[in-house]
């Protein structure tokens, strides 16, 4: 229960300065992408588990992307006629390598990803993709107001690999999830 709500103070804080963070060791990383906007990448170590913060729309070239809605085939993922939202896919396409050199520099146990959001669209398809390629790392994914990623096959293969560790946070009145 304890990391979960410090996912939560993760996707809170990702909206602010990193100074406001009140862990020492976390890194802030953008990433701009060809639709003009920038992915905001927060994260830091713990022993041997790895945070990772990604931060949602918050300007209007950003809903360039959330409006991006034209379905996209998942390639890094070997399954037929799997469909993601193209924004959230170009988005993910920006940090994929980064995370990986992240997850590789250190031994890692557990990936806990956050977001709010398109932040949280973003940190579905990472967290899958890391629990594809990564069999021996637990992830968990805990998300907040997530817009839909992909279409069915997509959201079957997800709950296949990670329903357990998934904590996906909406309010009834929200409208974009």
């Amino acid at each position: 229960m304890v990391n979960l709500l410090r996912c939560l103070k993760n996707a809170e804080l990702s909206y602010s300065n990193i100074d406001n963070w009140d862990i020492k060791n976390v890194v802030y990383k953008e990433f701009h992408n060809s639709m003009l906007n920038i992915v905001h990448l927060y994260y830091y170590y713990e022993e041997d588990d790895l945070y990772i913060s990604i931060r949602g729309s918050d300007c209007v070239l950003d809903l360039l992307d959330d409006i991006d809605i034209y379905k996209v085939i998942f390639k890094e993922i070997k399954e037929e006629s799997m469909y993601l939202h193209n924004g959230f896919y170009t988005d993910f396409c920006e940090i994929k390598e980064y995370v990986e050199e992240l997850i590789k520099s250190k031994p890692i146990k557990t990936i806990y990803f956050t977001g709010h959001s398109k932040g949280a669209a973003i940190s579905t398809i990472t967290s899958i993709y890391v629990a594809t390629m990564f069999n021996d790392i637990k992830i968990y994914n805990v998300g907040f107001g997530c817009p839909r990623v992909g279409c069915q096959k997509f959201v079957n293969y997800y709950n296949n690999k990670l329903s357990s560790t998934t904590f996906l946070i909406r309010t009834k009145k929200d409208l974009i999830p």
